[in-house]
């Protein structure tokens, strides 16, 4: 390896990167790595021989679920140690992004680090729901995207992004820094009317980018099952009164039919199994289908009925064709649900059906349509690299 005695960023022989992947995957929590995944896999589709750096906050445990794709992906976490360093105030963390990575020169660490940026031709932000209110440092990802496209004259891109809630206050350093990318997209409604009036905004491709695939992983395949009751409910909200109310659905749908099979799926490791000892309680033992076997997938049946709180528990569930009933625990929550509703999920909102079972009706997602909108909006992305 080689570190430049002026005090300059110089590349890494071993390692010239011509995309970089900017994602919040490898705590793990199923949908960001599945999201990494998605386009991880369309990228070596297309082109075999490509060098992808994908900037995550847990390296390590991404390197282990994704591999590296015959020595054509590295993982590293230089953006992410900014991130963790930068104040929690939007504007604030923008301008912190900018100032700390033209100071990474002489930064121990991040300096050598960058280097692996220095050919590539696109830094390209993943979907996901990590630049919004309650994430307010992660603004310094924008401020240092800027800073990088100044320093590398690389393109800059995003899609289904999720911004909202956002605090109008801040809009005005969101749309600076926004003017900047040759294209965003986004997963939600709200989102994009916040962003629409810039030229960048593609408003034909308002979907979740796990559409660059083009079935469920989860699906099983198997048809003539009997009937379980799949639950997902995240640990924060564990004493809350949506968790009250799915717990409730729960007593309801086991009233209606004792047989039925409780299952806890596990998307987010550790956490979603919080609710396993109160379920145990409540009802009886439930089978658990752990984050191990939901990644080597193929684990939900058509007639499962899902209960839960997350939403690519939602998402991929229902593109398995589950019927589900979902609990929102906050506003953020709520747009991510709601924006799953217009293309077909069919599943119920919990805060309409207290004391029933809400009309059960399977998925009509528009399979195809929405993942031929997606995969031409990765094409247009990939366009950028040449």
């Amino acid at each position: 390896m080689y570190i430049s005695r002026t005090n300059i960023i110089e590349h890494i022989p071993e390692f010239e990167a011509d995309i970089v992947l900017v994602c919040c995957a490898g705590y793990p929590n199923y949908g960001d790595e599945l999201l990494l995944k998605s386009w991880l896999d369309n990228i070596f589709l297309r082109d075999s021989k490509i060098k992808v750096l994908v900037a995550c906050p847990v390296p390590g445990n991404c390197s282990v679920l994704l591999g590296d794709y015959d020595g054509r992906v590295r993982y590293q976490d230089a953006v992410w140690k900014i991130v963790w360093g930068a104040p929690h105030c939007p504007i604030d963390a923008f301008n912190y992004g900018i100032k700390l990575f033209e100071a990474c020169d002489k930064n121990n660490g991040l300096r050598f680090m960058f280097g692996h940026y220095k050919k590539a031709k696109l830094m390209h932000f993943i979907g996901g729901g990590f630049i919004r209110k309650g994430c307010d440092n992660h603004f310094s990802l924008l401020g240092l995207a800027i800073a990088i496209k100044k320093r590398f004259h690389l393109n800059l891109s995003m899609s289904g992004q999720g911004f909202c809630p956002i605090d109008e206050v801040f809009l005005p350093i969101f749309k600076t820094a926004l003017e900047n990318f040759e294209h965003v997209s986004c997963r939600d409604l709200p989102s994009l009317k916040v962003v629409e009036k810039l030229s960048c905004v593609d408003p034909d491709t308002v979907v979740d980018d796990t559409f660059l695939i083009s079935d469920s992983p989860l699906f099983s395949g198997k048809e003539n099952q009997k009937e379980r009751v799949v639950i997902c409910i995240q640990n924060d909200i564990k004493d809350s009164f949506i968790s009250a109310l799915l717990l409730r659905q729960i007593h309801l749908l086991l009233a209606e039919d004792p047989e039925r099979e409780l299952v806890v799926a596990e998307f987010c490791l550790n956490y979603d199994l919080t609710c396993v000892s109160e379920i145990s309680q409540l009802f009886k033992s439930p089978t658990i289908i752990s984050f191990e076997k939901l990644w080597n997938g193929r684990v939900l049946n058509k007639s499962d009925i899902c209960v839960g709180t997350r939403y690519h528990f939602h998402l991929i569930a229902s593109r398995s064709g589950c019927r589900g009933i979902f609990g929102s625990p906050d506003a953020y929550y709520g747009i991510k649900h709601d924006s799953l509703l217009p293309i077909g999920s069919n599943w119920q909102n919990v805060d309409l059906y207290h004391d029933r079972v809400p009309p059960l009706c399977f998925p009509r997602i528009q399979e195809e349509s929405l993942v031929r909108k997606k995969r031409a909006e990765f094409g247009l992305i990939m366009s950028l690299t040449s």
